[in-house]
């Protein structure tokens, strides 16, 4: 599935097609208006590869910033995964 044809689908579309396996963490997020600039300079800003691995580290942490208001974690989380 390309990326444009993920653009307009619905959160739980979204997690279905992640679920089933038929997308991967990096397109679930970058089909999401939102999360996609987010992602996208956090990426550029730390110097880190578009990658699953890194798309799911980021996704868990803005999961977990969302519901608890720590963003101060950030900078430390993603200069981290430099290490």
């Amino acid at each position: 599935m390309t990326q444009d044809e993920l653009i307009g689908k619905s959160y739980d579309e979204l997690i279905e097609l992640r679920q089933e396996g038929k997308i991967n963490v990096v397109q679930f997020i970058l089909a999401q208006e939102d999360m996609a600039s987010y992602f996208t300079g956090a990426m550029q800003q730390y110097g880190l590869e578009m990658n699953d691995k890194n798309a799911q580290a980021w996704l868990d942490d803005y999961e977990e910033k969302e519901l608890t208001d720590d963003e101060g974690a950030e900078e430390a989380f993603f200069n981290s995964l430099n290490d």
